[in-house]
C-alpha cells in the first residue's frame, strides 16, 4: 500500500488490468474512488493504481467480468 501526503484515501496497485480497457471503468468496483494507469515507454501497461475509500482493504483478487472485453 502506498500513501501520499495529499491523498486522504490509501492507494493500492492493481495488476493484470486489461490494457485495452479504459482504467476509469475500475471505478465500477465498490470502494474504488479514483484510478491511474501506468505508462511505460509511452505505452500503457496492465497495472493501475486505485484510491480506495472503504475501511477494509480491497480483496487480493478482483474479477474483471464487469469490464467489456
Amino acid at each position: 500500500m502506498f500513501k501520499t501526503h495529499h491523498n486522504v484515501h490509501p492507494t493500492h496497485l492493481l495488476t493484470r488490468y486489461p490494457v485495452c480497457v479504459d482504467p476509469s471503468l475500475a471505478t465500477g468496483v465498490p470502494g474504488v474512488y479514483k484510478d491511474k494507469r501506468f505508462i511505460q515507454d509511452g505505452v500503457p501497461i496492465n497495472r493501475i493504481v486505485i484510491s480506495w475509500n472503504l475501511s477494509d482493504p480491497p480483496l487480493p483478487f478482483v474479477a474483471f467480468d464487469f469490464l467489456p472485453m
